[in-house]
């Protein structure tokens, strides 16, 4: 299925990928129940800016991530998570296959930072 988007920075037309990326973006880092009318969207991640640095801390986030794409991006489904960390902070490399296609894609989102 083709998606037409626009960037949100520029206002240029998307391609598929890149307004999959773009929504996975926004979800990943707009924290759940700050939407007025859509309560549930967004993801969890702001709840974990806080918690102890632990070896459960990078799960903790790779779960928030995963559960959020699986419940609100029907395009793609999930297959690899890896955290790095970065300049602009960490970052969460996501793989995926798009579900109309099968086309696996791979891009960096930023987590916090």
């Amino acid at each position: 299925m083709l998606y037409l988007s626009i960037d949100r920075h520029t206002g240029k037309t998307l391609t598929d990928a890149d307004h999959i990326r773009q929504s996975i973006q926004d979800i990943i880092t707009t924290p759940t129940g700050t939407r007025v009318m859509r309560r549930d969207y967004g993801s969890l991640i702001s709840e974990l800016i806080d918690a102890p640095v632990n070896d459960a801390l990078p799960l903790q986030l790779m779960a928030a991530i995963f559960d959020t794409i699986i419940r609100q991006e029907p395009r793609v489904t999930v297959t690899e998570i890896q955290l790095r960390h970065s300049e602009n902070g960490l970052t969460a490399d996501i793989g995926m296959m798009r579900t109309d296609t099968g086309e696996n894609i791979n891009f960096p989102v930023s987590v916090w930072g």
